[in-house]
This record gives structure tokens, sequence and C-alpha cells, in this order.
């Protein structure tokens, strides 16, 4: 007689703790993704902020250059003007979350809201400010940066002289990004 046995078979398995240890390094992978992205996030708005602050700046003299005319539906008392004293950028302690796009009637190369038109306001994406700034190393509350046609001369704060920098502020990673212009008019991202 032939005496069947059975044969025991182990079928692979994985362990509780096993599984545990696999859902715990993906549930890391994921959250460190996640964090990762959202710090290079923050870092390009940044980025964009001191990018478009300096394309703005450009803006300016390219419209001193041209004789660009005034046209404003925030401000049509100037409307069909060329600015006497050319266009700039107004920035301020005060207000550290904007800066203005203007236009100097007074030939003064100072933004005076009584006197200059007011083209555009930009807001600076949220969290984000002007920390500082310096002309000729000294810290100011305010900066105007005006280029008056046709050449354009370029004036910082009235004067036709030295250089300022601008630092913006991320008040979530705790970085900086800085603009500078000189005396000539160019402008660069630090």
């Amino acid at each position: 007689m032939t005496i069947f046995s059975r044969k025991k078979y182990i079928v692979p398995a994985f362990t509780l703790v096993e599984l545990l240890v696999v859902v715990g390094i993906f549930v890391f992978i994921a959250l460190a993704t996640v964090a990762n992205y959202q710090s290079n996030n923050r870092q390009s708005q940044l980025t964009m902020a001191t990018q478009e602050l300096a394309t703005n700046i450009k803006l300016t003299q390219s419209y001193a250059l041209g004789s660009q005319e005034f046209v404003s539906s925030s401000d049509p008392s100037h409307n069909g003007e060329i600015p006497a004293g050319g266009w700039g950028i107004h920035l301020s302690q005060a207000s550290p979350t904007i800066y203005q796009i203007v236009a100097d009637f007074n030939d003064d190369h100072a933004w005076n809201s009584d006197f200059d038109g007011l083209f555009k306001v930009i807001t600076l994406p949220e969290k984000i400010t002007i920390r500082d700034i310096l002309y000729n190393s000294s810290s100011i509350k305010d900066l105007d940066i005006f280029f008056q046609p046709p050449d354009p001369k370029t004036f910082l704060n009235g004067n036709q002289n030295g250089n300022v920098m601008i630092t913006l502020y991320d008040e979530v990673l705790a970085t900086t990004s800085e603009v500078t212009v000189n005396f000539f008019g160019l402008v660069e991202i630090n």
C-alpha cells in the first residue's frame, strides 16, 4: 500500500513589521518630496519678484529713452504728456509690499503725488517684502529712480551719482535677493 503524505508548502509572506517599515519609508519619501517642492516654489516666487522689479526698472528706462507719453486711467490729468523729468520707480519702507511706476512732470526727479503721475502700482507676492534700501551703502526709507529723456540720464534720489541696492526678503524661507542700479542706469540682480 502506498502512503500519501502531505507536503508542507511554505507560502512566502510579509510580516506586519516589514509592511509597516515599507509604508513608513514611502511616507517619509512623500513628505520629503512635498517639503522640497514647497521650498522650491517659495524660492521661485522670490526670484520672480526680483526679476519683475529689475524688469520694471528697465521698462521705465526704455519709456524715457522712447519719450513715452503718459496714459493712465487711474490718473488722467496728465494723459498724453511726455514727463519732463522722465519715468521712474518709487519705493518706500513705509509700504514694503508695493512699489510704483511713476512719471515726473515737475522735473525735480522725485516722486510727489501732488504734481507727478502714478502709472502703475506693483504688489509683491505674499510674504515677500522690501527689506532694505541702500543708497551709497547708507540705509534710506524712500527711493526714487528716474530716467530723464532723451539720453536717458539716471537720477537716484535726485542725484546723478552713486548706486542703490534694493533687498527683497522672503519671510517664509528667510532668504533675500537684491537688485542694484548705478548712476549709469545699469540694473543688476545679485
